[in-house]
């Protein structure tokens, strides 16, 4: 509960805005997306954004999600994104995404951070923290259909 509050307190960053201001200026926006390294949803992704790809500069890290420190890491080293997603399939392994190490991780984010973990039962904490969380793999906040002309 205190880091539901720690967020709320720091604020929710605005992912449809900053991707509506990107497209009106147009300018790519630039999305880290960490994977599984035998993750194939990288795919998925691609098909469901189709003639949008255009638009966005995406970058796939494949992490091992099993451990906390490589997901850390890879938060780190996409801090320059305009949008850092977890992306993750499947109801297996999820508890990792309650771990305290990775909340800590995400709270002060510099890009806007959203998640795509699971199926729509599965809810860790790790989502809750997110600017945008109410995805589920493999749909994701990126689907905008370049309606702003």
């Amino acid at each position: 509960m205190n880091l539901l509050q720690q967020k709320a307190k720091i604020g929710y960053k605005d992912v449809n805005g900053l991707i509506r201001r990107r497209l009106y200026e147009q300018n790519p926006v630039t999305v880290s997306i960490i994977i599984g390294t035998t993750a194939i949803i990288d795919n998925d992704i691609k098909h469901q954004l189709k003639d949008t790809l255009v638009v966005y500069n995406i970058k796939y890290i494949k992490v091992n999600l099993t451990r906390v420190s490589d997901i850390i890491q890879a938060i780190h080293e996409n801090e320059n994104a305009d949008i850092l997603e977890i992306s993750r399939g499947d109801g297996e392994n999820i508890p990792i995404f309650d771990n305290s190490e990775l909340f800590q991780q995400v709270l002060n984010l510099k890009p806007v951070f959203v998640t795509a973990i699971g199926h729509a039962v599965d809810e860790p904490l790790l989502q809750k923290l997110a600017d945008k969380h109410t995805f589920i793999t493999p749909v994701l906040p990126l689907q905008y259909r370049c309606s702003f002309n």
